[in-house]
Parts: C-alpha cells; sequence; structure tokens
C-alpha cells in the first residue's frame, strides 16, 4: 500500500497583506482616524508625480550629506548602524539612476528637511483635509524627506509616535510585526547593546518574504514562528500610515524618495502606551 507524501508545514506563516483603500473612499476608515491598525492609501498622492530628482537635490551644490551604513546595507539614525558622509552630488545622482541589478553599491540615506515647494504642493491635495490628525498642517518641522538608492534597508524598529510615509519615487516594501506582537516576539534591544525601540533580529523581509535564510533566522529568533508579520509595497502616490509601537522593517527595492510625517499621541493614547514604549 502506498502513502502520499507527508509536506513538512512551514517554518514561518505567511505574512498578510495590509488593508488599503484609495482617496475616493471617503470618509476615511475607522482605525485610520482612531489610528489602531496600519492602511495603505494607494494614489492618494498621484497628482504630485513625477518628482524629479534633480529639483530635490540640487547639481548647483557640490556636495550632499549621506548616511552610510556600516555594513553598507542596514541604516538607523544611530552610530553603531550608520555614519554621515559628505559624497559629491553627481555621486549621489549617479548612485540613484544606477540600474544594475544586484545594485553594487555602496548603499547611501539622504534626510533633510521637506523642500517648501513640494511641502506646499502636499498641502494642496484634497486628501489631507480628510485627516483628522495632524489638523490643518500635516507637514510639521519633524517632518522629513528621505532619499535611498536601491537596497537601502532600514532594520526592524518601531516609533513612538503615529507616522504617514509618502512615497514620491521607486518602490519600498515594508515588513510589519503588530504591537501586541512586539513585547514576547519583537527581540527588542535593552538600550544599551542597541536602541531600544529597535530589534535584534535582521533580515525579517528575507526570512518571511522572501524565504530567504528561514533555518537560520527561525534557530536563532524562535519566538518569531509565533508572530504573523504584515507586508506591504509601495508605488509612487502611495501613502502608509503606521501606528506607533508597530514594528517594521523598510526596504527600498530601488532608489527612493519618501517623505515622512509623524504626530504626536493624544493624552489618552500615552496613557494606553504598552510597557515596552516607556522608555
Amino acid at each position: 500500500m502506498s502513502t502520499a507524501a507527508v509536506v513538512p508545514p512551514p517554518i514561518l506563516t505567511s505574512p498578510l497583506v495590509l488593508p488599503t483603500c484609495s482617496p475616493q473612499e471617503l470618509p476615511l476608515p475607522t482605525h485610520l482616524l482612531n489610528r489602531t491598525l496600519p492602511l495603505v492609501i494607494r494614489g492618494a498622492f498621484s497628482p504630485l508625480l513625477p518628482i524629479s530628482l534633480a529639483v530635490l537635490i540640487p547639481t548647483s551644490t557640490p556636495t550632499i550629506s549621506v548616511m552610510v551604513a556600516s555594513d553598507d546595507k542596514t541604516f538607523l539614525d544611530d552610530p553603531r548602524y550608520a555614519v554621515a558622509h559628505e559624497v559629491s552630488t553627481e555621486t549621489f545622482l549617479s548612485a540613484l539612476t544606477e540600474s544594475r541589478s544586484p545594485y553594487p553599491g555602496p548603499r547611501m540615506y539622504h534626510r533633510t528637511t521637506v523642500p517648501t515647494a513640494l511641502a506646499r504642493s502636499i498641502h494642496t491635495l484634497p486628501f489631507i483635509s480628510t485627516l483628522s490628525s495632524p489638523s490643518t498642517q500635516i507637514l510639521t518641522p519633524n517632518s522629513r524627506l528621505w532619499i535611498s538608492t536601491p537596497g537601502s534597508l532600514t532594520p526592524l524598529h518601531y516609533d513612538r509616535c503615529h507616522g504617514l510615509l509618502i512615497q514620491l519615487h521607486g518602490t519600498k516594501r515594508f515588513c510589519m510585526i503588530p504591537r501586541d506582537e512586539v513585547k514576547r516576539s519583537g527581540y527588542l534591544h535593552d538600550g544599551i547593546s542597541g536602541p531600544s525601540h529597535a530589534s535584534r533580529m535582521k533580515g525579517t523581509d528575507e526570512a518571511f518574504v522572501g524565504g530567504i535564510g528561514c533555518d537560520e533566522f527561525v534557530e536563532r529568533w524562535p519566538r518569531v514562528r509565533e508572530t504573523v508579520p504584515w507586508v506591504v509595497t509601495l508605488e509612487p502616490g502611495d501613502a502608509l500610515f503606521t501606528p506607533c509601537g508597530w514594528l517594521h522593517e523598510v526596504t527600498s527595492l530601488t532608489a527612493s524618495v519618501s517623505v515622512t510625517v509623524p504626530w504626536d499621541l493624544t493624552a489618552e493614547e500615552l496613557d494606553e502606551r504598552p510597557a515596552f514604549m516607556a522608555f
């Protein structure tokens, strides 16, 4: 008597796809307005496209400040991950238009304030007026413009405030772990070995999305078996709302331009923060 082969269960649970909506689906879903779950808004900022890299990075400026990762891949605003360097503007623009795959490097990230003209354009979009928070001026002094070369990666970390990421050029993929799973399965740094808002896990996206190195990943971080991440790839014109406390790893699949918009928690939300966010 023959028996069918037993197929072993997958090492990791397949990621879930983040919920999406369009700017025409208004009012926005309650969980965005209540700021409890992530949400992708497809095409919300498409009227701003295309974005010219030459406008954002004037060639009249001979050099530009960029972050260079110590491992040539992983970027976090911490000297243990990346340090600032001055490179020629021509070198950076050339890296952003590199078409070879895989990208030969070096990988670089440029972070700066949002240009005034771009900020004004963002404020003219009808979508902005539908957000209940922030109220009138969505772009605050803490808003940032991020420009990255292909393959740049921000490791798994959480933010202590809510945020909206606006994708203006290229594609980015997010791999996210829900806030209620972070304490058990997030493997956060203790604030000494690394920043307390960052996970010790590396390669989360590769393991869950690409299936690369799953055995080694699970052997080192066994509790990750118990989590179900969410993934989404942002295209130009898309936006992603991320509530505070959600771990997220971000990969620039191509050269990328994004604007991040943080805003503060309410007094009630501050009182309801989980313990791991208090430090």
